[in-house]
């Protein structure tokens, strides 16, 4: 399972073929997680995911894990109970707006972009089973499930040395630094 996509602060500059390329590219360094890909893709952003989530209504979900209370989320939001996970985390932000992630419970990491506000909403789960990692720079932002697919859209990559030595003294990074500058 994983999610990978780019948004673009000031809308459709690039359009979206080159987007989608480099998203595709992101794909690629994922695949080994699943051959789907699914993507979704608008004026200044494209997501890929492997769950194949239906029309592009707003919003706009992308996301990776399991979710362990869909059923009673359905039955808060009388929603029947084939309805797609992506369907109910929408109807949840619907009625709730950001504070839906609080009634949603699980592993997970999600995406949602409403694109009525022009805004990009990236969350996980509480205890951080599903990793989530971003790259910010002036035009946008690009994010993974995993680092890999976010390193082609690095410019300029650099080891980050304060990440490294806390990773070296307690074998991992346990702070929002990644090894790398910019992740």
């Amino acid at each position: 399972m994983f999610i990978a996509g780019i948004f673009r602060y000031a809308g459709d500059k690039e359009g979206t073929s080159p987007l989608k390329a480099k998203v595709a590219s992101m794909a690629d360094a994922l695949r080994h997680r699943s051959h789907a890909c699914f993507y979704i893709e608008g004026p200044g952003f494209c997501f890929v995911s492997n769950h194949e989530e239906g029309p592009c209504d707003n919003p706009i979900v992308v996301y990776s894990g399991q979710f362990f209370n869909m059923s009673t989320l359905k039955t808060e939001l009388s929603l029947p109970d084939n309805t797609p996970c992506a369907t109910v985390l929408k109807a949840a932000y619907k009625k709730w707006g950001d504070d839906f992630i609080t009634h949603v419970s699980g592993e997970f990491t999600i995406a949602l972009y409403d694109k009525t506000l022009s805004r990009l909403l990236l969350t996980r789960d509480r205890v951080g089973l599903r990793p989530l990692f971003y790259s910010c720079n002036s035009s946008g932002i690009s994010f993974s499930s995993e680092v890999t697919a976010l390193l082609g859209n690095i410019e300029d990559r650099k080891i980050n040395y304060p990440a490294l030595h806390i990773g070296i003294f307690l074998h991992s990074v346990y702070s929002k630094e990644h090894l790398i500058k910019g992740i």
